[in-house]
C-alpha cells in the first residue's frame, strides 16, 4: 500500500540516493465486502495536505525525529502532457547529529489516478514497472505489489496485504525492497474513517549497515 497511505516512503527515497540496478512487477487483489477508505492520505485534489509526526529508535541506541508530509500541487504539465503534481517530502534527524535523510519526491499522476513518474530532490526519478490507479479505498483480504525502477539503476519493489485488526479497524503490512542492502517493513492501523490509528517502520541496514531503524507515528 505504498501507494495506499504511505507505502513504504524510507525506502522508496533511499534508493533514489544509491546505487544498483534492476526492477520486476507484480499485481493481484481479492476483494471483499470490508471496506476502508484511505482517500486522505491518496487525495490528488488540489491543496489537499497530510503530516505524519514519526519518532524512533534504533539497534545501536540512537534516537530519531522526524515526519512524512504530503501536498497536493495540482494540474500541471510534465513531459508535454496534462498530470497531477502530488508532493512529499520526508525529513528524519538524528538526535545528537543531524538530518540524516531529508528528500521531496514529486509524483505526478495521470487523470486514472495511475503514477507516471517520481522526481526527487537530487534529479533522480522512477517509473513503475506497472501500473495501477491509486485507489480511495482499500478492502480486508486485498493484497498485491508494485516495483519502480530508477534511473540511477537502483530498483523498489514492495507488497502489500490488508487484514482485520480488531476492533473495527483494519491493518496493512507492507514489505519493500531494493537493490541496496536496505529493506523495510511497514504496519499501518486504521480506523473505518480511514484515518491512521499508528504506524511502524522497520528499516533494516539504516542508517548503516547492521543496524535496524524502527519509527513510529499516528
Amino acid at each position: 500500500m505504498r501507494q495506499k497511505v504511505v507505502f513504504a516512503l524510507i525506502v522508496l527515497a533511499l534508493a533514489g540516493c544509491g546505487g544498483g540496478g534492476g526492477g520486476g512487477t507484480t499485481g493481484t487483489t481479492t476483494p471483499t465486502q470490508t471496506n476502508f477508505s484511505v482517500a486522505q492520505y491518496t487525495s490528488l485534489n488540489t491543496g489537499d495536505t497530510f503530516t505524519i509526526p514519526l519518532t524512533g529508535t534504533d539497534t545501536a541506541g540512537a534516537s530519531y525525529t522526524g515526519s512524512i508530509a504530503a501536498n497536493v500541487v495540482g494540474p500541471v504539465t510534465f513531459n508535454g502532457k496534462s498530470v497531477i503534481e502530488r508532493d512529499v517530502l520526508i525529513n528524519l534527524t538524528k538526535t545528537g547529529v543531524g538530518v540524516v535523510l531529508s528528500t521531496t519526491e514529486k509524483g505526478y499522476y495521470n487523470s486514472d489516478r495511475t503514477l507516471d513518474e517520481i522526481v526527487f530532490s537530487n534529479g533522480v526519478t522512477a517509473t513503475p514497472t506497472s501500473t495501477f490507479p491509486m485507489p480511495t479505498t482499500v478492502q480486508v483480504g486485498s493484497f498485491g505489489g508494485q516495483s519502480l525502477s530508477y534511473s540511477n539503476g537502483n530498483s523498489l519493489t514492495s507488497t502489500w496485504q490488508v487484514a482485520a485488526a480488531g476492533g473495527g479497524n483494519v491493518t496493512v503490512t507492507v514489505t519493500s525492497s531494493t537493490n541496496l542492502s536496505v529493506s523495510e517493513v511497514d504496519t499501518i492501523n486504521a480506523n473505518s474513517s480511514g484515518n491512521i490509528v499508528s504506524i511502524q517502520e522497520v528499516i533494516y541496514n539504516f542508517p548503516t549497515a547492521g543496524v535496524t531503524t524502527t519509527l513510529t507515528g499516528s
